[in-house]
């Protein structure tokens, strides 16, 4: 490996290097060996080597090994080759995650920061990421005043990921003075409509910062960047969008839910998107459905409501619910649209839309009976515990107006002993007792019969007890329970 290693061929030597890179948990001869070989060429005259070898000696991972390359680390930080002082600047970190305190010995620290100012722009970016690395623990880059117009100075000269770092760097300077943010806002403005995704988001998150003082400003600066993230979501880059979304759900959609209610077209979800993509565009599409483009939502909602993926399926039913509780007005339409999914007979739907229809407040709707028409059918596709839960809940809740109830349960408690949900059985035995205060002569016996099985039978012992207690209570006073189990 010693001779691959001082070989004049380049693609050899590279291998050779990678050799040990990889071997370098391990103390063996070939790292001694080749310890020479590497301080030898981190004096070549050509830099390509030069580089290479320093990298290998900042990755060998052995604090004594590491220790022979200080020196040339020192030596290349101020290297004439810019290729030489990108891998010494980023060899800065490696050494410090092997020898934190060498880092302050050497007064690295100060030579980073004064290589900020290098002429070449991916050595300063370099020069960021090892700084916030070592400084990691106090904050990272420390930025005043000239750091923050010289960095700015340099932006038209970086690559994209080079402003983008440069970005998340600015969000350390606190500006002394309003007309200096606004003067900042202005060189960083072009940014907002760039064509790159994570330029734009990291320039948005300046913008932020120095607005936080100012929030009379801020409605300006989410119209502003607000055509740059909706091309962003129809160009039809999954990933892309997947981030923008998680963009406009974590920094816009808090403070200004209504910004996107006249695009919301461009959060439908297409037939060929990823089930990821589609699922975080259901979580997003409630939050920004105005009033007046419900109707536009809920089209979209139930049609994917009947999607192939389950996943998918469900989030669009709740969605359905979210815009049903965040517009009251409009929660017949929602709870029509709903119940029209009973007929599919699909397990899935069906329980989504019972979990749905229990956390909305149906009371205030007249004809109670024909949201819950569809009730019965779809009790015998329901296998789904959290289904069933909801299913017995609004059987009890509101089985005064679905004329079945009593034998639905009646069905279900006859089959106990096929269900194995602890939770499933409390709110059988819950929905008996609140139908038994509504409808005592149709459900008397299937109570009886319910209580007797599980006081008996029953080896979950939270189910027993909780059978007792209702035995206890009807026992004692049967009008006094009928109140209590009523009472909201």
């Amino acid at each position: 490996m010693v001779k691959h290693l001082a070989s004049n061929d380049l693609v050899i030597k590279k291998l050779a290097c990678l050799y040990l890179e990889k071997c370098a948990n391990q103390k063996n001869e070939d790292l001694l060996l080749a310890l020479n070989t590497l301080l030898k060429d981190c004096a070549d005259p050509n830099p390509t080597i030069r580089g290479l070898a320093l990298k290998t000696l900042c990755s060998l991972r052995d604090a004594e090994l590491m220790q022979y390359s200080l020196k040339p680390l020192k030596l290349a930080l101020q290297d004439q080759s810019a290729y030489v002082r990108r891998i010494a600047v980023m060899s800065c970190a490696r050494i410090y995650k092997s020898l934190p305190l060498v880092i302050d010995d050497l007064g690295l620290v100060d030579l980073l920061y004064g290589m900020l100012r290098d002429s070449d722009p991916i050595v300063v970016v370099n020069c960021l990421h090892a700084l916030n690395e070592i400084l990691h623990s106090e904050g990272g880059v420390v930025v005043n005043r000239k750091i923050a117009y010289h960095l700015l100075n340099k932006l038209e000269e970086l690559t994209e990921w080079g402003v983008a770092t440069v970005m998340d760097v600015l969000t350390n300077y606190k500006p002394k003075s309003e007309n200096e943010v606004f003067e900042i806002m202005n060189i960083l403005d072009k940014f907002l409509g760039h064509s790159n995704s994570a330029v734009v988001e990291a320039t948005f998150k300046v913008f932020l910062h120095l607005s936080k003082d100012l929030p009379h400003i801020k409605t300006e600066i989410f119209k502003r960047i607000k055509p740059s993230l909706v091309s962003f979501l129809n160009a039809g880059n999954p990933e892309v969008c997947f981030m923008i979304l998680t963009f406009i759900d974590e920094n816009i959609l808090p403070e200004s839910g209504d910004l996107f209610a006249d695009d919301i077209k461009s959060f439908f979800c297409k037939q060929k998107e990823p089930v990821y993509l589609k699922v975080k565009k259901l979580k997003i599409i409630p939050m920004i459905a105005s009033e007046d483009k419900v109707k536009n939502a809920l089209d979209e909602l139930m049609m994917l409501s009947k999607d192939h993926s389950i996943e998918v399926a469900q989030n669009a039913i709740f969605a359905i619910g979210k815009i049903a509780v965040k517009h009251n007005c409009h929660l017949g339409t929602c709870i029509s649209r709903l119940v029209s999914l009973f007929h599919l007979n699909v397990d899935y739907i069906s329980s989504s839309v019972l979990q749905v229809l229990k956390s909305l407040d149906i009371d205030q709707l007249g004809e109670l009976e024909k949201i819950f028409h569809g009730l019965e059918q779809c009790a015998e596709v329901i296998q789904d515990p959290e289904g069933l839960c909801a299913m017995f809940w609004l059987l009890g809740e509101y089985g005064e107006h679905i004329d079945d109830a009593p034998y639905m349960l009646e069905d279900y408690s006859e089959k106990l002993g096929e269900l194995c949900d602890t939770g499933v059985k409390l709110h059988l035995l819950s929905a008996c007792v609140k139908l038994f205060a509504k409808r005592p002569a149709e459900c008397q016996d299937t109570l009886g019969k319910l209580l007797e099985f599980l006081m008996i039978e029953e080896k979950d012992c939270d189910v027993q007890e909780r059978a007792r207690f209702y035995f206890h209570l009807l026992q004692k006073d049967v009008e006094y329970t009928k109140r209590l189990v009523l009472s909201r």
